[in-house]
């Protein structure tokens, strides 16, 4: 039952802060503690930012298959791109312009992507990329 109330919290997150297609400038990061269920940090994104998460975009290399991919500790990233993204690969053919960096405590890979599809369906990839470059770049640290 806790599961499911995270996955609401999260998608209600998710819809409170939509991401605006047309805008002008970059759009804000942001990172929320998973287990306590807040927002913790904003960042306003840069083109380099953007143009490092559309490179792990751009690595999708599984899918995250798992059957609950909410943990129940860690972090999730929001990142709306300022220009929509098209992917191609076996595991994806859609437009992307929001995707959701996963960074989970538990063990399993170090972090994947959610991304919503047509219809609000939740995807969930792993991608090549070191995620460390971006927090740097975010200023985060990840508390363990």
């Amino acid at each position: 039952m806790k599961v499911i109330k995270k996955i609401i919290a999260i998608l209600a997150i998710l819809f409170i802060f939509p991401a605006s297609i047309y805008a002008k400038d970059y759009n804000n990061i942001e990172i929320y503690d998973i287990k306590k269920d807040q927002l913790i940090k904003t960042v306003h994104s840069n083109s380099e930012i953007e143009n490092l998460v559309i490179s792990y975009l751009q690595g999708i290399d599984g899918i995250y298959a798992k059957l609950n991919p909410i943990p129940k500790e860690g972090y999730a990233i929001k990142v709306s791109l300022e220009s929509p993204l098209v992917l191609q690969n076996e595991w994806i053919n859609n437009i992307v312009d929001q995707a959701i960096i996963v960074l989970p405590k538990e063990e399993g890979p170090k972090s994947f992507f959610i991304i919503f599809e047509k219809e609000d369906k939740l995807m969930c990839f792993t991608f090549k990329g070191d995620v460390e470059v971006l927090l740097e770049k975010l200023q985060f640290k990840v508390v363990q």
